[in-house]
């Protein structure tokens, strides 16, 4: 007579996690989900009602974590609450990519709950800044509060393994390199962004490219899965049946719009390339060229990081494979400037970089901010900065004594 384990919900959503992480939510079935937790489906419907309940159990479960976490550091000093965070942040890495990627499975007022839960967290986090840096203004504060937390959930985007105490350590420095950065003179949030003129991009020359624009700012909102071809038509005053005049089907829409993101990518390696004297140069040049491009197409590069699951296996991975090279480049022009450190570590940085930038753009209410670009560059020129075995004690050394020694700022 076997025994039911006592944990067995522990285990579903272990499982679970493991496989959203890993394939993404619309890829995984329920019953796959059972077979990994060594159990049946039905016995994995009387824990979660479906699937969508179990993706947010896993969520809620991994911020409820981060709280303790939080709340037994959150009095200490504020290095030591960044390692609590950032060690834990191993120890569960698929928060980043759940709530990035698949949060938006969930119905609304669900995610806007667990929304509103990771921006009190964040909040609390921006307060203990600070107090430590009372120089800042309340939005940089946050976006320091919202940078760290990004540091913090990289590794949720990168499969790669590297030994735990180092990584902790550069995870840490990193996170730190952030906390310290010196940051620029800023003004008073602006407005937010315009909506975009549905009538205007109806009346592009190019139909094709109305559509396409269009696809990308649904996809980015609703999913690809929550779109359909007669939604992207409408948008842009075409009939339903007349889209296909364009495209053969949503996956060449997709295809398209993941296929301009890698493109431009790839573009601007060639272009820094081409015009740097120095490998220190063409690293500078690539950081504020990646900041500027995610900034002023946050849509895009949503689709690109949340979507690209959902094209055929040759095209993810031909997409996937132009992300790699792109870092490939990055940490190949860094080397030149950090022999000290091998190139794992320099993709543990790097990843926290565009993680920084990426998670940020898509933030709406930070995003906003008319010198966001600036901050970015400061922050992630920091990051990429880093010299590993800092401290941070912004009481008894001044906070520019954190950032890297010699390093020229980048934001101007």
């Amino acid at each position: 007579m076997t025994t039911r384990p006592r944990n067995r919900r522990a285990l579903i959503i272990a499982a679970a996690a493991d496989q959203f992480h890993r394939l993404g939510y619309h890829r995984v079935a329920t019953g796959d989900i059972a077979a990994a937790a060594g159990i049946t489906a039905g016995a994995l419907y009387r824990h979660f009602p479906s699937k969508q309940d179990l993706l947010g159990e896993i969520i809620l479960d991994r911020l409820q974590r981060f709280e303790a976490v939080f709340s037994a550091a959150e009095d200490g000093p504020l290095e030591d609450l960044v390692r609590a965070l950032s060690s834990h942040g191993l120890d569960v890495r698929d928060l980043g990519v759940l709530w990035q990627r698949e949060s938006r499975q969930l119905p609304g007022p669900e995610r806007d709950k667990l929304r509103h839960r990771l921006r009190e967290l964040a909040l609390r986090l921006a307060d203990r800044i600070s107090r430590h840096r009372p120089e800042l203004t309340e939005f940089q504060a946050e976006l320091l509060a919202w940078s760290v937390f990004a540091v913090i959930a990289s590794p949720s985007h990168s499969k790669r393994e590297f030994p735990r105490p180092r990584f902790d350590e550069i995870l840490t420095a990193a996170a730190c390199s952030a906390l310290a950065a010196p940051l620029p003179a800023t003004t008073p949030r602006s407005t937010a962004r315009p909506a975009i003129d549905r009538q205007l991009l109806a009346g592009r020359v190019s139909r094709r490219e109305a559509l396409l624009d269009a696809a990308v700012e649904m996809f980015a909102r609703h999913g690809f899965q929550g779109v359909t071809m007669e939604d992207i038509g409408a948008a842009v005053g075409i009939a339903g049946p007349s889209v296909y005049n364009h495209f053969s089907g949503k996956p060449e829409i997709l295809d398209s719009a993941i296929t301009r993101a890698t493109q431009w990518l790839q573009f601007l390696v060639t272009q820094v390339l081409g015009s740097a004297s120095a490998a220190e140069d063409a690293a500078d040049a690539l950081l504020r060229g990646s900041i500027a491009f995610v900034v002023a197409h946050s849509a895009l590069l949503d689709v690109l990081i949340g979507e690209t699951q959902h094209l055929p296996d040759d095209r993810r991975q031909a997409a996937r494979q132009a992300q790699h090279e792109f870092v490939s480049d990055w940490i190949r022009l860094l080397t030149h400037d950090r022999p000290e450190m091998d190139s794992v570590e320099l993709r543990i940085l790097v990843q926290a970089e565009l993680t920084v930038m990426s998670d940020i753009a898509r933030t709406q209410h930070l995003a906003d901010h008319p010198y966001l670009v600036d901050h970015l560059v400061s922050i992630c020129s920091t990051i990429q900065g880093t010299r590993t075995g800092r401290t941070i004690t912004p009481r008894s050394r001044p906070v520019s004594q954190l950032a890297r020694k010699g390093r020229r700022s980048t934001a101007r």
